[in-house]
Order: C-alpha cells, then structure tokens, then sequence
C-alpha cells in the first residue's frame, strides 16, 4: 500500500510543469482566447501521454522482472522502466535511444525551470 502512495506521489509531481503556460502568458497575443486553450491542451497531453506510458509498461513488463531490482554493487544504476522493456524485447539499440531521450527531455525541463525562474526574477524588479 506505500508503493502505491508513493506512486501516486511521483505521479502527481510529474504532472506540474504545465505552470509554464500561465508564466509565459503575457507574451501571448491574445492571452484571454489562447491560455485557456494552452491549458486544456498541456492538461490532455500530459494525462494522455502519461496515461498510454503506464499501459505500455504495465502490459510489457511484469512488477516482479528481476531487472527491476538490480540494485546492488554489481549494477548499481536502475535501469528505468522503458529500458527494460527494450531489453526484454531484444533490441539494446532502442535503449541506448531511449536513454538518450530521457537526457533531451531532461535539458529541456531545466531549460523550461531556467526560464521561469529568470521571469519570475524580472518580474520583481
């Protein structure tokens, strides 16, 4: 029952980010048409992509795979869900590009947080 709130807690943290439409508001040309439609569309993005993420994974790798508990001195990196998945399905070349992803992905949420920080930062002054 704790990995399920502990879940539920990763999972609500992954969904922010969509603040980001309301910082970068006043630059919007018509702010009143086209935040509401920016929000609605961030908000089924981010509920469909995660939504189709947790049934791929939850149809392709199974909750007790020992790859997903190979935590230990031997292999002291996670490798990620996805990863395994690619793994398991034979194709090592997809896991490098899926780790390769993650990396992108990950600039690009710091460079997103970079942004808003500074704005938030010139807005005070």
């Amino acid at each position: 029952m704790i990995a399920f709130w502990d879940c539920c807690g990763l999972e609500i943290f992954s969904y922010t980010g969509a603040e980001l439409v309301a910082v970068t508001a006043p630059e919007a040309e018509y702010p009143r048409y086209d935040v509401p439609q920016a929000v609605r569309r961030v908000a089924i993005r981010l509920f469909f992509y995660y939504t189709v993420a947790i049934f791929i994974l939850g149809v392709t790798v199974s909750s007790n795979d020992p790859m997903l508990t190979l935590s230990n001195d031997v292999h002291p990196n996670y490798p990620g869900g996805f990863v395994v998945m690619a793994q398991r399905a034979g194709l090592p070349v997809v896991a490098h590009l899926i780790n390769a992803a993650m990396v992108i992905a990950t600039l690009s949420v710091a460079t997103g947080d970079i942004y808003v920080v500074v704005r938030i930062l010139f807005s005070w002054y």
